[in-house]
């Protein structure tokens, strides 16, 4: 993976969690401070948790969602396709 992946670990986090995050350029993966803890009774499992987290920004997971997530909110403020008005507006 030529990109570059910022690491952050929750601290307020007790849970054993990983989450990746971000857009095009701009890569997160977050580790929990329970899953650091793990790190001492099972690396193998911490190890399983980064490469499954490092395996969505691969298959560009986090791209096609924050391209879904931009997309959509574009189209909810623009308004139906048809012209027809919302039950709000």
């Amino acid at each position: 993976m030529n990109r570059r992946t910022n690491l952050l670990v929750g601290l307020l986090d007790g849970s054993v969690n990983g989450l990746t995050f971000g857009r095009a350029g701009k890569r997160y993966v977050m580790l929990s401070r329970g899953l650091i803890t793990l790190h001492r009774t099972d690396p193998e499992a911490l190890r399983a948790i980064v490469l499954h987290e490092l395996a969505h920004l691969r298959n560009r997971d986090v791209d096609i969602a924050y391209l879904d997530r931009s997309t959509c909110t574009s189209e909810k403020a623009a308004g139906p396709a048809d012209g027809s008005k919302t039950a709000s507006g």
